[in-house]
């Protein structure tokens, strides 16, 4: 089972069923776990620049003019920052950013 993007890395939730329902935990099979978000694959360089371009509300041409790079490029490290933090969208990349401390 995995967690919920918007919890960051090193976050724990706990699982529990109301007693009738199927245990909601995919790991271990309990009624009641506790699960711990597992720390994201390390970013390059480059993609903390692309984060700190998403955070500041750039859109891709900006981030590539800045950078640059090529579009393509930077939509190319945003999959793969997408990927690497399980985060689905370009607010949720900006919220973590920030709670991470990585819009500096």
């Amino acid at each position: 089972m995995s967690a919920p993007s918007y919890l960051w890395p090193g976050a724990e939730i706990t699982v529990y069923t109301s007693g009738n329902e199927t245990p909601l935990c995919g790991k271990c099979g309990a009624e009641n776990c506790t699960l711990i978000v597992e720390r994201p694959a390390a970013l390059t360089t480059r993609e903390k620049e692309i984060i700190q371009g998403v955070v500041q509300a750039c859109n891709n041409k900006d981030i590539a003019v800045k950078f640059n790079i090529s579009e393509q490029t930077v939509k190319n490290h945003l999959h793969n920052i997408f990927e690497k933090l399980a985060i689905y969208s370009r607010l949720e990349l900006a919220l973590y950013a920030i709670h991470q401390g990585l819009h500096q």
